[in-house]
């Protein structure tokens, strides 16, 4: 079952973006940017950013359908943590100042609906689920490695803005719900989003992992998007 979710999801927004449909009354299809704060349980807030296309095709009424593709990032900071390690002479390394940052393909589908009022402003709600694919996740961090010299005297070792993949860490995939309020003027909208991730991405024992706890997502998000059908 948990596989079948997103390759429905990729055929609905297929569907909605094949050439099939752009003769349809009312279909539009555009590409937006995003700028996002985001907060992973176990982190504070980070920013991240997003590029991507969306389609829209009316079902009845003030009813229509969405179906997004995105590149997104999203970051957050969390706590120092010093960790044991075996290599040589070099006991524990501290990892100070950590950012992590996703970068994932995403594909939101929701339901939108024309709200009657402020009709200058042509303001929609929408809802809906978001399938997401973790590409690469990097932690970027100041580290010192603690060692001991020739005599046993302790030694310290410090290194600043270090990069690591740390993709294999966390989950490849998240599931979110979403709700949206956009404000729509001719060919341009300015889209509010909300997005409450449901699977913890951790992958790190709760012991010795770097990454314990909870890493559920949360992200408020802004977007301006601009149609070009």
């Amino acid at each position: 079952m948990k596989t079948r979710i997103p390759l429905f999801l990729s055929a609905i927004a297929i569907l909605l973006l094949s050439p099939k449909v752009y003769g349809q009354d009312g279909f539009s299809a555009g590409a937006k940017v995003i700028g996002n704060v985001t907060k992973f349980g176990a982190t504070n807030p980070g920013f991240g950013y997003g590029v991507g296309g969306f389609a829209t095709l009316p079902i009845v009424g003030p009813l229509s359908v969405r179906a997004e593709l995105l590149y997104v990032s999203y970051a957050g900071t969390t706590d120092d943590i010093t960790k044991p390690v075996d290599l040589g002479a070099i006991e524990s390394v501290t990892y100070k100042n950590r950012n992590l940052r996703f970068h994932s393909a995403e594909i939101p589908v929701m339901a939108v609906v024309n709200l009657p009022f402020l009709k200058s402003l042509n303001p929609k709600v929408s809802a809906g689920y978001a399938f997401s694919y973790n590409i690469f996740v990097y932690q970027i961090s100041d580290n010192d490695y603690s060692a001991k010299d020739a005599n046993g005297a302790a030694k310290t070792y410090s290194y600043t803005n270090t990069t690591e993949n740390v993709t294999s860490e966390f989950a490849p995939t998240n599931s979110s719900v979403l709700g949206s309020l956009s404000f729509n003027f001719e060919r341009m909208h300015v889209d509010l989003r909300y997005q409450q991730g449901l699977v913890n991405l951790t992958q790190s024992n709760a012991e010795t992992g770097r990454y314990p706890g909870d890493y559920k997502s949360k992200t408020i998000s802004i977007s301006l998007g601009y149609r070009f059908l």
